[in-house]
């Protein structure tokens, strides 16, 4: 039987439905923009436990998108790693990021520095 662990019992990262873009709200298996005035995501490929995705738009500093898992995960994270890449007027700069689960861990906070009408490019990994 596979239990989607490997011989450490560490969770497959790789495994699970694709998640999909979404403009608001909380639905299992959705990537939605923050409340700081983002557009809604591109996915360019994401599952629960790894992904990337594009999003355009106007922030401030705070919650740049969430990623609401398809399965709740089966314990705390031992890290969540992620970062952004900014891309304005032909430049490309990282943005500080981090990714905070919280209670419940039913979804991944990802937040990020303020920008002003731009595209950038996020992406995150969970390490179980």
């Amino acid at each position: 039987m596979d239990t989607g662990q490997d011989a450490y019992g560490h969770l497959e990262p790789f495994l699970g439905p694709q998640l999909v873009a979404a403009a608001t709200g909380t639905a299992a298996g959705t990537i939605v923009p923050g409340a700081v005035g983002n557009g809604a995501p591109t996915i360019l490929n994401a599952i629960d436990m790894l992904g990337s995705f594009t999003i355009t738009g106007t922030a401030a500093t705070g919650i740049i998108a969430s990623v609401f898992f398809y399965n709740p995960l089966p314990g705390t994270p031992k890290s969540v790693l992620c970062g952004a890449i900014l891309t304005a007027g032909g430049s490309v700069a990282g943005i500080p990021c981090s990714g905070l689960v919280p209670a419940g861990l039913t979804q991944l906070n990802i937040y990020g520095g303020a920008f002003t009408a731009a595209s950038y490019t996020v992406y995150y990994q969970i390490l179980c």
